[in-house]
């Protein structure tokens, strides 16, 4: 399955399919089912500053919150995606995009989320 998580975008294994217990954690997280699957749009709960690839304390808590009740109820794959702001060159944007999505990565990672499904 396919999910939107901050302004980063992750997903589950569209064959393995989701139990009822993950659709409804999905559900009370506030992701929606759509054409391409569970997204949620987090980037309203954790923004990441002009310019900047560290998250704050805040940010911080909140991702590691997302990625442990995905986790508790197994859901582990995800694919991100970052978007930045248009105020710089697209190729300084595209390695900005990255360091942010560095950043989540190794936050998932480090609450057991296995690195290599990220």
């Amino acid at each position: 399955m396919f999910i939107a998580l901050l302004g980063l975008t992750c997903c589950q294994n569209k064959l393995q399919g989701l139990t009822p217990e993950q659709i409804a954690l999905l559900q009370l997280q506030g992701f929606r089912l759509t054409d391409n699957g569970w997204e949620s749009d987090l980037s309203r709960k954790v923004l990441l500053g002009n310019n900047i690839d560290k998250l704050n304390s805040k940010g911080i808590r909140r991702v590691q919150e997302m990625g442990r009740t995905l986790l508790s109820v197994g859901i582990t794959q995800f694919c991100l995606e970052d978007h930045t702001d248009n105020y710089s060159k697209d190729s300084y944007n595209d390695r900005l995009s990255l360091r942010r999505a560095a950043t989540v990565t190794n936050l998932l990672a480090s609450i057991g989320i296995p690195h290599a499904s990220i």
